[in-house]
């Protein structure tokens, strides 16, 4: 909760007279709705994913923190704004699992320069499987985008749609674990 004081003026009479008045301003505490069973579940998955690929991922600090935002979504700008303000290790990759991101983005996001990813709703069965992506996005590897009146890449972890699969191409592949060496 956050009060402030409010200035303002009444009229009594022909005249305006200054008065002031105390505004509370509640803020909502938005929890992330992830525990560290959940989020390791979703690692297994995202492991499950990799795994043709070599690739394996690792909880190596959990942080689990409530956050105050004046809506009950993290936004875009919201989530560079906590990259920025939870100065993320440059080295290795860094994920904040949320309960609820508003974005054009379907499941997830991930900024690549800064190795750094958001996810939502891990708690849900598929989630494992968005954060495989938003992780290969991290590693290196671009969207595939949809191509009308085909199947092409539908069945690929990096397509841009929601019923994403979990292949990955052998190009991709070792884009991933060349950049994952790096990390």
């Amino acid at each position: 909760m956050e009060e402030t004081i409010e200035s303002y003026e009444v009229t009594v009479g022909k005249k305006k007279e200054p008065r002031r008045r105390k505004v509370r301003k509640v803020k909502e505490t938005v929890a992330s709705g992830q525990s560290e069973d959940t989020v390791r579940a979703s690692i297994d998955r995202a492991n499950e994913v990799w795994k043709p690929a070599g690739i394996s991922f690792r909880l190596q600090k959990f942080v689990s923190q409530d956050m105050v935002f004046e809506d009950t979504a993290v936004t875009e700008e919201g989530f560079l704004s906590l990259v920025t303000a939870l100065k993320l290790p440059a080295a290795g990759l860094s994920m904040l699992f949320v309960r609820k991101f508003d974005s054009p983005h379907l499941g997830g996001q991930a900024i690549e320069a800064k190795g750094a990813g958001i996810v939502a709703h891990t708690t849900e069965p598929t989630q494992g499987n968005v954060l495989a992506h938003e992780l290969g996005h991290l590693l290196g590897l671009p969207d595939l985008k949809h191509v009308d009146n085909s199947v092409k890449h539908r069945y690929n972890l990096m397509y841009e749609a929601s019923q994403a699969g979990q292949q990955l191409e052998p190009d991709q592949i070792k884009a991933a674990r060349a950049n994952a060496a790096q990390k």
